[in-house]
């Protein structure tokens, strides 16, 4: 058995309603009030939720189920995810720090405003250029400088793929030179 809290501020009457394949959306907010879900993954789908969507520290292994679209941020940290996929597809801020097992950003979203995560040495980085806003949690001069690069092709995506590459690779980081 899980639970989920759903939080309303001032919007539908009716918060909750089904897509018909299934999915749940929800007019509001969602927070996992279980510290962690049978098998590792939601028990449950999610078309939509309209403001924030918190599943941090869950012991997550997957993020098939989370919602499509989040109209608030999405956070996913601290949870034991390897890539990114089957998770939203559209969401204004996403938060996925200490994730020390994710290898790919593969499943990240399509239509992106901030993103925040812990820099890796070895993190294909070039997905980031959907984001509008970039942001490292761990500062020190290579996340720094990795930083900069991106920042200033963020929100292009992949017209400013091969240019932020050959930057990338030229300042020394070729793994984070990679799609």
């Amino acid at each position: 058995m899980f639970r989920l809290y759903f939080i309303r501020y001032g919007k539908s009457p009716k918060p909750l309603s089904w897509t018909p394949d299934g999915r749940l959306n929800v007019d509001g907010e969602v927070e996992s009030a279980q510290y962690e879900f049978p098998d590792d993954k939601f028990p449950i789908s999610f078309g939509i939720v309209t403001g924030d969507f918190n599943v941090s520290s869950l012991g997550l292994t997957s993020l098939e189920g989370c919602p499509e679209t989040v109209g608030g941020a999405c956070y996913i940290a601290s949870n034991k995810i390897k890539d990114l996929r089957g998770g939203p597809k559209k969401v204004n801020e996403l938060y996925m720090t200490d994730l020390p097992l994710l290898e790919s950003l593969e499943g990240f979203p399509e239509e992106i405003v901030k993103v925040q995560l812990t820099w890796s040495s070895q993190m294909p980085l070039l997905r980031l250029l959907r984001a509008k806003e970039i942001v490292f949690d761990n500062k020190n001069n290579d996340s720094l400088a990795v930083h900069k690069i991106l920042q200033q092709y963020a929100g292009q995506g992949k017209m400013a793929l091969f240019d932020c590459q050959k930057d990338l690779e030229d300042a020394g980081y070729p793994g984070n030179a990679k799609w």
